[in-house]
């Protein structure tokens, strides 16, 4: 949750768990 909300802080919701992935 945490390494997710610090990628998140820019991108929207959508784009982060591109991101993450």
């Amino acid at each position: 949750m945490a390494k997710k909300k610090r990628k998140c802080l820019v991108p929207p919701k959508a784009s982060n768990d591109r991101i993450v992935e």
